[in-house]
């Protein structure tokens, strides 16, 4: 990325403007989780089983894994940079609202498959990975929530005026 993609536009650099901490950290583990996804392009097929992942497609349908994984790492990449311009870290994106809020309901509803989980963890102990993905997915999920709420009540510029609270 260039470094005029991430600077801050003006309206975010005046006196009193703050950026969202919340909405920072969404954005950069999205961000983060997108380059992951990437990665798995060259996972052996032991790393896939290991965390879930669709191994007799990455054997017997090398390019459409590659693309799923491709197309998934987007996505995510999207809502990273959503995430970073509601948080006043990128220029302001149209349908940044919609966007964020559809992500955070995203984490959050994944992070609450955690409750259905519990019992076949309970069982099933070797399939820890699950709950540990909902536990993930849940706390993105809480710190996008409160990212949302501050874009909500007024963006950016309320931030600066709660002292970033």
């Amino acid at each position: 990325m260039s470094a005029t993609i991430l600077e801050s536009p003006p309206s975010a650099r005046h006196a009193g403007t703050r950026r969202d901490p919340a909405l920072i950290a969404g954005g950069a583990f999205s961000l983060t989780f997108a380059l992951f996804q990437a990665s798995a392009v060259f996972w052996p097929t032991r790393w896939i089983a290991a965390l879930g992942g669709p191994v007799e497609l990455s054997r017997t349908k090398p390019v459409l894994y590659a693309a799923l994984c491709l197309v998934i790492a987007l996505v995510v990449a999207a809502c990273g940079v959503y995430a970073l311009s509601g948080a006043g870290v990128l220029r302001r994106l149209s349908g940044v609202r919609t966007v964020v809020t559809a992500t955070t309901a995203v984490y959050l509803v994944r992070g609450l498959l955690l409750v259905p989980q519990l019992p076949v963890l309970a069982r099933h102990p070797e399939a820890w990975r699950f709950g540990a993905f909902s536990v993930i997915a849940l706390a993105v999920g809480v710190v996008h929530l409160v990212g949302t709420i501050r874009l909500y009540r007024g963006g950016r510029t309320a931030l600066g005026a709660t002292g970033g609270r």
